[in-house]
């Protein structure tokens, strides 16, 4: 239900109760995560991380998105390509880190890190509506468009993709489908 204060609290008391249940960091985690309490966040990050040898691949995407959160992006990316390490298929994560390099500056590195996501997972519209961000920034405006296309493809309800795409075509003067986008 969304109630992030209350999962927070019972996660908590559970952990309290069995500190070596290693499954509830996977919920107390993402439920500070929510709530924006991102020190709170790190330390349960770092504890799982350190605790649970089953669980690392986890406890790095947790660290991952912490410090992305943070704006300690060189850190963010640093984790994630280490969860990488145990599992270079999770397109969240490859989604994750083309996110970190679009942050920093680094475009080449983002779309590289997005096309791998969506490699994998070809029907993620958020990861072609990122690329096409990332294109655009390149001032690659007909090879983003395609890919905005293909967001809606996939989910002609992703009026954020519309948008991006009406603007685009404003910007190309295509006043038509720009406008009718729009």
């Amino acid at each position: 239900k969304k109630n992030f204060l209350k999962s927070e609290s019972i996660f908590r008391n559970i952990l309290n109760k069995d500190p070596k249940n290693y499954e509830l960091y996977t919920y107390l985690i993402p439920s500070l995560i929510s709530q924006n309490k991102l020190d709170y966040a790190l330390k349960y990050s770092l504890k799982f991380f350190d605790v649970s040898v089953g669980h690392r691949k986890t406890s790095l995407i947790y660290l991952g998105i912490i410090f992305q959160m943070l704006n300690r992006l060189t850190e963010s990316a640093d984790y994630f390509h280490q969860s990488l390490k145990f599992d270079p298929d999770n397109y969240h994560t490859l989604m994750n880190l083309g996110l970190t390099y679009h942050k920093l500056k680094d475009n080449k590195k983002a779309i590289k890190y997005t096309r791998k996501s969506i490699d994998i997972n070809k029907n993620n519209s958020l990861a072609y509506q990122n690329i096409a961000s990332y294109l655009e920034d390149e001032n690659k405006l007909d090879e983003a468009i395609v890919y905005l296309k293909q967001a809606l493809t996939i989910n002609n309800n992703d009026y954020d993709s519309l948008h991006a795409l009406s603007l685009l075509q404003l910007l190309k003067l295509d006043y038509s489908n720009g406008l009718r986008n729009y």
